[in-house]
């Protein structure tokens, strides 16, 4: 992970990675040279296990949902100081996840120009995701959308701008973003392959394994974390 908008000119090039999927500790690399050579700054042992790969680092903090239940923490990097609030209407089950399944993905959290973003399925919204902007120190729901979007027949999703995109699967080398959900018109559109394909590189021998999709605003491009290789793609908007 990196920091879109990083506190002070220092954590420009640092990147933080949990020691896999349910983990308490948060390994903080000074730049990605160092990461390659697993060269560890720092590590920050967090107040409980954080669960999944949607974590997401911004403005000096650490946001992570907490392991085997309901509730989401936001961790002060500079401080230590954290905060938990939960989301009551999240599942945590089969259904509540990503088609690539196994990882425990059940918040997604998104940081765009109006702020930090979680996304999540649950049983009220007929396991489709659900979004909602959330306060980036207590956490509290600022405001809340329902897609039409099923979790379960994604593979990962990112937000650009007022739009929320679902890619068809997270692993093997073909893929497209199959859904597209509008924040501003409430409305779901289904897409098909040719529309917007989004073919993943080998990063695994024969396959690829994307987790921690994100758009990042400041330089417009995706990052993606490919078989534990960062990966960058440029995107070009048309009218």
């Amino acid at each position: 992970m990196t920091d879109q908008v990083p506190i002070d000119e220092s954590s420009v090039s640092k990147i933080w990675i949990f020691e896999g999927t349910r983990s308490d500790r948060l390994l903080q690399f000074s730049n990605l040279e160092n990461l390659n050579n697993n060269i560890t700054e720092s590590i920050f042992t967090m107040p409980f296990e954080c669960m999944g790969t949607g974590s997401l680092v911004a403005n000096g903090r650490i946001y992570c949902h907490i392991y085997g239940t309901k509730y989401m923490m936001q961790c002060s990097l500079n401080t230590g100081s954290c905060v938990e609030r939960a989301l009551p209407d999240i599942g945590i089950g089969p259904d509540e996840e990503y088609s690539l399944n196994g990882l425990n993905n059940f918040i997604d959290f998104q940081h765009t120009e109006q702020g930090i973003w979680v996304l999540y399925a649950s049983i009220f919204n007929s396991f489709n995701v659900i979004i909602e902007r959330i306060d980036p120190v207590n956490l509290t729901v600022i405001e809340r959308y329902e897609s039409a979007i099923p979790k379960r027949l994604i593979g990962n999703a990112f937000i650009v701008c007022s739009d929320v995109y679902g890619i068809e699967r997270a692993d093997g080398t073909s893929s497209y973003v199959s859904y597209k959900y509008d924040r501003i018109a409430n409305t779901t559109t289904s897409l098909s392959r040719n529309q917007l394909p989004f073919n993943h590189t080998l990063g695994c021998g024969s396959s690829a394994w994307i987790t921690q999709l994100s758009y990042n605003w400041v330089a417009e491009r995706l990052l993606v974390w490919n078989c534990g290789i960062q990966e960058m793609y440029d995107l070009t908007f048309v009218k």
